[in-house]
């Protein structure tokens, strides 16, 4: 006889407030029932996302908060993907938001945790999510702002895409001084991976978005994902995109030294910047959240609502944000 949980999951990924999900708590998020259906070997998916949230809030409050503090002035991760000590309180809040946890209230729905949902590599049908997964091999997760949902593609599980960021996988400097990965090293799962490719770093990436890190403004394109472009984002972009968060992370936790150093003249003078010091003094407000963080997915998808596709290798315009899909459609 089948549980209840295994009775209502198929109702549950459609809701956008995951009211109905039947989870279980791995810290301060949930993991659906979902990812304990579904084995790599003898393992769960649950098991392995459970030991990938603990690990990743271990190394936020143990290696990111001492990086953010001891090391901050001399930082290669942070020199490179946030420019200026004077971003580190948003930064540091932005991190803290992550390891706390907090549930989300969409517009006027009631709070919720952040849950994991695995999706299967066979067709459930009228489910958009799940379809996504299977015609894009490459994706690994989906986030969509009107839901507190995470969608674990089959794909972000598979033997050779490791738990944790791996020093192997650090960026090097061409001759012209910016960051490049081997191509040739990039081919299949017999070489190196991107910084970014691995589950903890783009669980991070997936939780700035569900706390509101969104497009970097006046971007041309919706987000930015490459390694060496996050790096060359003016530093309020940097605060708003999603990848400097995950590319930080994901740098500081691998040991990567051989960062892009951005030019004194790259660095923006905060003084001058209403819209940086904003942000700046939002973080006096995030450092005090406790409870619910209130999200208007309104207010989101007016700023450029999208669903956010993380890929295993390169993430092009057809992964990047889609503007206007709706994987609960």
């Amino acid at each position: 006889m089948k549980s209840l949980c295994a009775n209502i999951f198929v109702l549950s990924i459609f809701m956008s407030t995951g009211v109905l999900v039947c989870a279980r708590q791995a810290g301060p998020y949930q993991i659906d029932e979902s990812c304990d259906q579904l084995f790599r070997g003898n393992t769960t998916y649950g098991a392995l996302l459970e030991k990938d949230i603990e690990d990743m809030r271990s190394n936020l409050w143990d290696k990111i908060r001492l990086d953010l503090t001891d090391n901050l002035r001399t930082s290669p991760a942070f020199r490179a993907f946030f420019k200026s000590p004077e971003s580190a309180d948003y930064v540091k809040n932005m991190f803290y938001l992550i390891h706390l946890g907090p549930r989300i209230a969409i517009d006027d729905n009631a709070p919720t945790a952040v849950t994991m949902v695995c999706l299967p590599n066979n067709k459930l049908e009228d489910q958009p999510a799940q379809q996504f997964c299977l015609d894009n091999p490459n994706t690994v997760v989906l986030y969509s702002e009107n839901s507190s949902n995470l969608w674990m593609c089959e794909q972000a599980f598979l033997e050779w895409i490791p738990s944790a960021p791996q020093h192997a996988s650090c960026p090097v400097l061409g001759e012209d001084g910016k960051m490049k990965y081997p191509e040739e090293e990039l081919e299949g799962p017999e070489g190196v991976l991107p910084l970014h490719t691995n589950r903890q770093t783009i669980i991070v990436h997936e939780l700035a978005h569900s706390y509101s890190v969104f497009d970097p403004p006046e971007s041309d394109a919706a987000e930015v994902y490459e390694t060496q472009a996050c790096a060359e984002l003016p530093a309020v972009k940097q605060l708003m995109n999603a990848q400097n968060y995950a590319l930080y992370y994901a740098a500081v936790l691998a040991g990567c030294t051989e960062l892009y150093i951005p030019p004194e003249n790259e660095i923006e003078d905060y003084d001058e910047h209403d819209e940086l010091r904003k942000l700046l003094r939002a973080a006096d407000n995030l450092s005090g959240l406790r409870g619910t963080f209130m999200y208007n997915s309104t207010a989101a998808a007016a700023a450029g609502g999208f669903l956010d596709a993380q890929g295993i290798w390169h993430v092009s315009g057809k992964l990047g944000d889609l503007v206007g899909y709706d994987p609960m459609a």
